[in-house]
Parts: C-alpha cells; structure tokens; sequence
C-alpha cells in the first residue's frame, strides 16, 4: 500500500512539512511496537523491523522528521523500549539521507537513562554523529636500497690513474717551448673523486697514480713523468726527454686509441664546438666575452688561450671555425 502511495507522490520533500507529519505516524508505531507488554498479543521483532523499513522508504523518498525541539522528550519514548541495534538502525538511516537534524537526534540518546540502555551502542552511535577524522594514507612502503657497489678493484684504480694522468697533459691550456717540464698539483679530493674511490675508501692515491706513472714511463718515448707524494697534496711533474718537443709530447699522448678527441683540442674548445657548428662562421668580429661565455669560462680568460693545445704549432691544434 504504501509502496503504490508513494508511485503518487513520489518526492516528499515538496510536501510544506517535507514529510515530517508523515514520518510522525511510523515512529508511533515503532514505539508502541517496542513496549515489553502489548495491549493485544505478544511483542513482535518482525513487525518492529517493518515498521523501520517503511522509515527508511519514506526518507529516500525525500520525507524529513521535523518535531518541534520540545518535543525532544516525547519522541524520546519511542526509542526507549527499542534494542540499542535497532536504535543505532534508525539513526543510521536517518543521517545517511540528511533526513533530521543531528543535534535533535542526539538530545533524544542524551539523558543518563538512555546513555545506560544503549550500553557500548552509545559509541557507535557518537561515532555515526561526529566520525573520527580519515587516517591519512599509509606511507607506500619504501624500496630496500640496493646494496652499496663494492670497490672498484686495483686494476680498475690503476688504469683509470692512468687515463688521469695522460687527460692532465692533454688538457693543459699552453705550453711554453722554451720550457722543458710542465707541472701540476694534485690534491686529495679532486684526485679520489676522478678515480671514483669512495670516503671510507682507504687505499692511498699516491701509490695507484706511482703505479700508473711507472707504467707510462716504460712505454714514453719523449717524456717522463715523476710525483713527489704527499698525504694531501702532491706535485706531478711531466719532462720533456732530451731531443723532443713538445709536439712530440702531443703526438705520443694523444695516439691513445681510447682518445674520443681526434681532433686534439681542449675541452674549453669540446664546449665551444656545438655553438660553432650552429652559427658557423659570423659576417662580423665576435666578441671574445661571447666565445668565453660559450665555452663556460668564468674567470673570463682569453679564448686563444683556452682553445689552444699543448703545441707550439697550433695551426693543427686549434679548433678552426668554418
């Protein structure tokens, strides 16, 4: 019957009392049904049950319980003989549809002789009024950190002092033809860092780079190289063997088959080279700021002088622009 009513009027909420005088006659019934001892047979859950499933088809048909807030006390009587569960139902049904005011609903469960026959429901239903705050996403769980690589081994020390060593002389911005040595300091910091050896990395630098420094020198035929080994700083020095220059130099520490730079000019120059490709060759002077600025010079240097290789004959150590 009240399933075809309701096919008539279907949104309640329109009604001037939104429903409320609707509602009013269930919850009457639901009280009188709840009483231990009935006026005619014996008390009945099934009917009880009923009567809240018609509260609930009539909320979700927009209908809204409205007593008047004095009426907290009469309205209280149709909860008091009801089970805790069926209560916490009730309420849950009625906020779930927004169809009666919180506060009301909670002066209705608010005297001591209700907060007793709820019992432990009394929580729950403090938790359907006012719901703890969300927990916030647990942190995903986080990757076991690979293991630590181990160190590299003596030989992979050694070999890379070597290639150490050779880019220190290719990258030697001048060298003087006057002059018969060329030198280099070498600290502790710089040095472990271009041999990829750690902090915790004990072995000494200088007897790798001695090493490496004795393997070059069997093989050189126009220079030799010593180092004067310090704890954190130590003094290299390249010397030019008697009858060779330092083309010759150049010749023999460039034939490296590894050398990724046929061309043999400094890495200032590397850096410069893209931006020339790009431009090539300009209608007007360049300014020499621009190149430096190209090439990453901070100290503003002239660029002959970062471009130039370590030969007195530059013609075939510059790097031409066209």
């Amino acid at each position: 019957m009240l399933q075809y009513l309701l096919t008539l009027l279907p949104d309640l909420s329109v009604l001037p009392d939104s429903g409320s005088s609707i509602l009013d006659r269930p919850f009457w019934r639901l009280g009188r049904a709840a009483e231990p001892k009935q006026y005619f047979g014996t008390r009945d859950t099934q009917k009880i049950d009923a009567i809240i499933d018609s509260i609930e088809l009539l909320v979700k048909h927009g209908a809204k319980w409205k007593p008047e807030t004095d009426s907290a006390r009469s309205a209280r009587r149709y909860f008091r003989h009801l089970e805790p569960a069926r209560i916490l139902r009730v309420f849950t049904i009625l906020k779930e549809h927004q169809a009666a005011e919180i506060a009301f609903l909670e002066s209705l469960v608010a005297t001591p002789t209700m907060r007793t026959h709820l019992g432990d429901v009394s929580k729950k239903i403090t938790h359907l009024f006012h719901p703890p705050p969300a927990k916030p996403p647990e942190p995903a769980a986080s990757k076991p950190e690979p293991p630590p690589e181990p160190p590299p081994s003596v030989a992979k020390l050694r070999a890379r002092a070597e290639t150490f060593i050779l880019d220190l002389i290719r990258k030697t911005p001048a060298l003087d033809f006057w002059k018969t040595e060329l030198w280099e300091w070498l600290e502790n910091k710089p040095v472990r860092s271009a041999l990829g050896m750690s902090k915790e990395d004990e072995r000494s630098w200088n007897e790798i780079l001695e090493f490496a420094i004795e393997k070059i020198n069997k093989r050189s035929r126009s220079f030799k190289i010593s180092l004067d080994a310090q704890r954190y700083r130590s003094y290299l020095t390249v010397t030019l063997l008697k009858g060779n220059e330092w083309e010759d130099l150049c010749n023999e520490v460039w034939a490296s088959p590894e050398s990724d730079n046929p061309q043999r000019i400094s890495e200032p120059a590397m850096k410069l080279r893209p931006w020339v490709k790009e431009h090539g060759s300009p209608s007007d002077w360049v300014k020499d700021s621009t190149l430096s600025w190209h090439v990453g010079s901070a100290d503003g240097g002239t660029v002959s002088e970062l471009i130039s290789k370590n030969s007195v004959e530059n013609s075939d150590r510059l790097f031409v622009m066209k």
